[in-house]
């Protein structure tokens, strides 16, 4: 067994070896074709470079999965023929970045030391065939192939990125050609009646070389299905509509007969938490180039715009602004600023802006016409929803934006939203433990981290200062900064606060915020609530440029080493809100939860 799994992290395959390596299989070998054993040497780990010509082969050190290069390029993406499946025209071309397709599905074998390293369970259901280690791992759901692709350092594949994986550039019907082959893959017709091993039915490979585009098992994609997409979706790097009927399957299955679902075009889709005995997964992986490593370069007016989010401070009078037909909406006024005071209220339309007409401005030039000097005035024109029309005369103002709200939900539950980590969050969130939110106040709080997509690293160790206890002394986290010993991050003081608390996280929860949230979870301080989080908790340094703009250097990354996850598994919460829950209804499981708590 042990050996079986060895080859499989060095990226042969099971199947090649002798039967006695995998008596964990303990049946008959699968009917079908299975090559024979492969003598050349092993491809070499990936480097996280590019390739250099299609088909090229390495391996994906994390799981051992054997993985082919996929060139740059445009290619042939759809049907031409609405009569077979009117989801998959116009046939159109679509150019694709390069990257990495996992030759193979992902095995049962890979998916077992995935569980293993993340102290996850194998799926509850069993297929008929049992947990044979060469074979597609099947009965996984959307979430479960995305949680191992973001384990393994991948991710699910665009539908875009599968269908060119499987056809290539000159639009074929199916991974070997245009013509119809029953016996190139694993289907109904086959009469195996169940998946076969990776690496089975070698004539049926794409022209880069992947293996069961067609056929053995579904395999899902990142995408979001919608019908008519393909009616007005880009043309460069696509990704799917922002939502839609379910997640998208693609490739056909072992128990399909009818060869139009089988084709490289054809399309279906189910509920992303759906997994049954015919789903299974493969992934892709995007090399890292001099982007990536630089990963965002800013422009001057983009680096200026940092700086404020940085500081949570800017110069102006306290408002949101949005695009109107008539001028610039007024979305939101800030309580206790320059606006407010002048009478400015959330649903008035900005007509003029300092005698400019502000009708067709574009908002960035409105927001710029807004700022200024501290203790300057400016004029605006405003319209209200009644239709009067008034100047106003506001002076401008530091307005301090600190991401955090602090408020009473009833008698016993405080509520502290967090929105960003700037320089102002700690005052502000200090002050709420202490005042709004202290013990004479409340009996628990709820913190609230949804939508929060990070900020700044020392604001956030702050907070986790203030709310996790530090006697005795506690690990936050381990940093791992490029070229240094990894760092543990210690709390050594006494918290602000002691209350039961709930932490609120979803998919969008990010960075800064993740890194809170596994530290208050993983130190038992928190029950954390909602869903898993997006997984994007790294360590990155602005550098300034000369002229005044900067980039993003990535400089390191975060090692939780009670759970042994990373910054980038995402977090996992305690309770699970169901698939498709509001935010309403997330925010009163919440409550639910940490009534419960408090009641204890």
């Amino acid at each position: 067994m042990r050996q079986c799994i060895l080859l499989i992290l060095l990226g042969g395959f099971c199947l090649f070896a002798p039967p006695a390596l995998c008596a964990a299989d303990n049946t008959a070998p699968d009917i079908g074709a299975v090559p024979p054993p492969d003598t050349a040497p092993a491809p070499p780990p990936y480097d996280g470079k590019p390739g250099v010509k299609a088909g090229q082969q390495c391996i994906n050190p994390k799981d051992g999965a054997v993985m082919v290069w996929v060139p740059a390029g445009e290619f042939l993406m759809g049907n031409t023929d609405a009569d077979q499946q009117a989801s998959s025209t116009p046939q159109h071309t679509v150019f694709l970045d390069g990257y990495w397709a996992y030759q193979c599905e992902v095995t049962v074998a890979q998916y077992k030391a995935y569980c293993a390293a993340m102290e996850e369970d194998m799926p509850k259901d069993t297929p008929a065939w049992g947990w044979r280690d060469t074979h597609p791992m099947v009965n996984v759901n959307w979430m479960e192939a995305r949680a191992y692709a973001r384990w393994a350092g991948a991710k699910l594949p665009t539908e875009a990125q599968w269908e060119k994986a499987a056809r290539g550039t000159d639009g074929r019907t199916y991974p070997w050609g245009n013509a119809w082959d029953a016996d190139k893959c694993n289907n109904a017709v086959s009469g195996l009646l169940k998946p076969v091993p990776v690496g089975s039915f070698p004539d049926g490979a794409s022209p880069y070389g992947c293996l069961h585009m067609a056929g053995n098992v579904w395999e899902w994609c990142e995408d979001w299905y919608a019908e008519d997409y393909y009616k007005n979706s880009p043309t460069r790097n696509p990704t799917g509509p922002e939502d839609g009927k379910g997640r998208v399957l693609r490739g056909g299955a072992w128990n399909v007969k009818n060869p139009l679902s089988l084709r490289c075009a054809g399309r279906t889709y189910t509920h992303p938490a759906k997994g049954l005995n015919d789903f299974g997964f493969r992934c892709v992986v995007s090399p890292v180039t001099p982007d990536d490593e630089i990963n965002v370069t800013r422009s001057v007016e983009e680096t200026l715009q940092t700086e404020q989010d940085i500081s949570g401070r800017m110069v102006g009078i306290g408002v949101k602004l949005s695009k109107h037909v008539d001028g610039i909406m007024i979305a939101q006024v800030l309580p206790g600023q320059p606006a407010e005071r002048s009478g400015i209220r959330s649903g008035e339309v900005i007509l003029s802006i300092a005698g400019r007409p502000a009708q067709n401005m574009p908002l960035p030039e409105a927001i710029e016409a807004i700022t200024g000097d501290e203790g300057t005035q400016i004029t605006l024109e405003v319209r209200n929803t009644a239709g009067d029309v008034r100047k106003v005369q506001i002076t401008r103002e530091i307005i301090k934006l600190s991401g955090v709200v602090a408020k009473l939900i009833d008698e016993q539950t405080g509520y502290l939203e967090i929105s960003t980590f700037n320089q102002e969050t700690p005052l502000a969130v200090h002050d709420a433990l202490t005042i709004t939110l202290s013990p004479r106040n409340v009996s628990g709080i709820m913190l609230d981290l949804r939508g929060n997509t990070g900020g700044i690293y020392p604001e956030v160790l702050k907070v986790a200062r203030m709310l996790i206890d530090g006697n005795p002394p506690k690990i936050l986290w381990i940093v791992r900064q490029n070229g240094k010993d990894p760092t543990p991050v210690q709390v050594q003081t006494l918290a602000l606060s002691t209350l039961p608390c709930v932490v609120l996280i979803d998919g969008k929860t990010s960075g800064a915020a993740e890194l809170l949230a596994a530290a208050l979870g993983q130190s038992a301080r928190a029950t954390l609530v909602g869903s898993r989080t997006a997984g994007g908790a790294i360590l990155k340094e602005i550098v300034a440029n000369a002229d005044g703009s900067s980039r993003e250097v990535l400089v390191g990354n975060f090692w939780f080493p009670k759970t042994g996850k990373t910054g980038t598994d995402g977090v996992i919460p305690d309770v699970v809100a169901p698939i498709g829950a509001t935010s309403e209804q997330v925010l009163e499981l919440g409550k639910k939860t940490l009534a419960e708590m408090i009641a204890e």
